[in-house]
């Protein structure tokens, strides 16, 4: 029986993926005793066969070395094929996934630089003619199999970008000189491509991560990406000896994303590609690259340039959005402090709106907004009088912010204390204003905001401190205390934690209120003299 029956027999029977795959290796072991495999094995029957069958690598090395190159890649050619009538659909029994079945025909493809040149002084078959055959189809399946969900996730992506840049790689060391131009013209847009498909069965958020850990290494989780980092390092490189240009933005925004991160002076051509970031945040596609660049472009590290209302003004609309209600725990956190770095670059009057505005606002970006407030000005008062531009640490500061900061909101939270998760926010956003209150007392000593002022600290008073002071101290004497504290008793942990939160939330007011009132105190004020 010759080797290619034994193959088909192989993979034609019922047994287990391990069985076959020891069929095969054995297969493989009786070939090494063969000096002429390609004699023995037909790409034509059996690539068919062999890619989509689990443990089969060793047995298409083989044919890779050993079998006919044009044979091999006619082969891969009708496979393609099929996969693009098909519509790239999902697997059969007993098949690994489609993804890295493509992979292992980016693989095969690389026979190509086996190819001779020459024959007789002359090309078989001009390189340009060659590459075409197969390489817009391969781009075509690659993108199909992407767009309908990877089941190898990172895996799988890894492996095929790793496969594409070798392929391209051997692809342009194979090209001669004369033929190069034309071969680079079909080569540069498969590479776009690829790497913008791949981008679609990608989970994690790889490269902002890579780059928020550098803007916020306190903050950052520990990431490998040095796989991906390595692969997409190599992409922008053969883009590069491809003659590519960062200029041409079609369809390049994924590669040029990688390449800012590796090299910040492309951020050059920033205003080129704001359409793509703003959509790619809008849709939720290439949100990771979008960030990634955002958090480049607006990084106090990076080169100096300036900020244009056509980026600043959609971003301060997209990126609180973005930040309080996006599924992902990393790109909420992500999106909140990049809105903090862009709050850093924008115009002052416009700055202190949006502060306003998010101060007034709802749900969870209320609570976070006071944190932004505080950065912001303590920023701005870090900065020398004679140096600082920010009207943050100007009496603008108390006129603008005070009246949505230092007073209690409408719904007289204080006055009926209920349980609930909005009840929560609302008395953890009012300890986060009395922090931000006492901390800006003591920090602002030449009362550049105006915080210090005896009218506005009698205000503050009025407004904040003393119906806090007052709630506070009803409600942990009430029977608001002790009917949580029954509540522990009588109903489940879980159906009880509001209770304890809220009760939590109560002691940091009444903490709060009293690190105040220990500071007047340490001035020589008591409470009845600062109204």
């Amino acid at each position: 029986m010759s080797f290619t029956d034994r193959v088909v027999c192989a993979l034609s029977t019922d047994d287990d993926d391990e069985h076959t795959q020891t069929k095969l290796e054995q297969i493989v072991q009786d070939l090494k005793t063969k000096q002429h495999q390609a004699d023995t094995l037909d790409p034509l029957t059996l690539l068919a066969h062999l890619i989509p069958s689990p443990g089969a690598e060793p047995l298409l090395e083989v044919i890779r070395e050993r079998c006919s190159a044009k044979e091999v890649i006619v082969a891969c050619e009708e496979w393609l094929e099929g996969v693009r009538v098909q519509g790239g659909e999902g697997n059969g029994k007993n098949q690994i996934s489609l993804i890295r079945q493509v992979s292992r025909v980016v693989r095969l493809l690389t026979v190509i630089t086996l190819l001779p040149r020459t024959r007789r002084g002359r090309r078989r078959r001009k390189a340009s003619d060659t590459i075409r055959s197969f390489l817009p189809e391969l781009g075509v399946v690659i993108r199909m199999v992407c767009e309908g969900g990877g089941e190898e996730g990172e895996r799988g992506n890894g492996e095929l970008l790793w496969g594409c840049a070798e392929l391209v790689e051997g692809f342009m060391d194979w090209v001669d000189s004369a033929e190069a131009e034309e071969s680079h013209n079909i080569l540069r847009p498969f590479l776009l491509s690829t790497t913008t498909s791949l981008s679609h069965v990608q989970t994690s958020f790889t490269l902002s991560q890579r780059v928020f850990g550098q803007c916020f290494p306190r903050l950052a989780a520990s990431t490998d990406a040095s796989t991906e980092a390595g692969v997409m390092r190599r992409f922008v490189g053969l883009y590069t000896r491809l003659g590519g240009r960062w200029s041409d933005i079609q369809d390049s925004f994924v590669l040029w994303a990688h390449a800012v991160v590796l090299n910040q002076d492309l951020l050059q051509y920033t205003p080129s590609y704001f359409p793509f970031i703003l959509a790619a945040i809008q849709s939720n596609s290439f949100l990771d690259h979008a960030l990634a660049v955002l958090l480049v472009f607006f990084s106090p590290t990076s080169p100096s340039h300036s900020y244009p209302d056509n980026l600043l003004v959609p971003l301060l609309t997209l990126l609180p959005a973005l930040a309080s209600a996006h599924p992902h725990p990393f790109i909420r956190l992500c999106a909140f402090r990049l809105l903090g770095l862009v709050l850093r670059a924008t115009p002052g009057v416009l700055q202190i709106q949006v502060l306003v505005d998010l101060v007034a606002g709802a749900g969870s970006m209320r609570v976070a907004a006071i944190g932004l407030v505080k950065d912001l000005v303590f920023d701005a008062l870090s900065a020398p009088p004679h140096e600082s531009s920010s009207i943050l640490a100007s009496l603008r500061f108390i006129q603008s912010l005070a009246p949505v900061l230092f007073t209690l909101p409408d719904s007289g939270v204080l006055d009926t204390l209920s349980m609930g998760d909005e009840v929560e926010m609302e008395l953890t956003r009012l300890g986060e204003v009395l922090a931000l209150y006492y901390v800006l007392e003591i920090r602002d000593v030449a009362n550049r905001t105006g915080i210090r002022d005896p009218d506005n600290r009698a205000n503050i008073e009025r407004t904040l401190v003393a119906p806090i002071r007052s709630a506070v101290g009803r409600c942990m004497d009430s029977s608001f205390v002790q009917s949580t504290q029954e509540g522990t008793v009588s109903q489940t942990s879980e159906s009880n934690a509001p209770n304890v939160r809220v009760r939590a939330a109560l002691v940091a007011l009444q903490m709060g209120v009293e690190r105040i009132d220990e500071m007047w105190r340490a001035r020589g004020l008591g409470v009845e003299c600062k109204v």
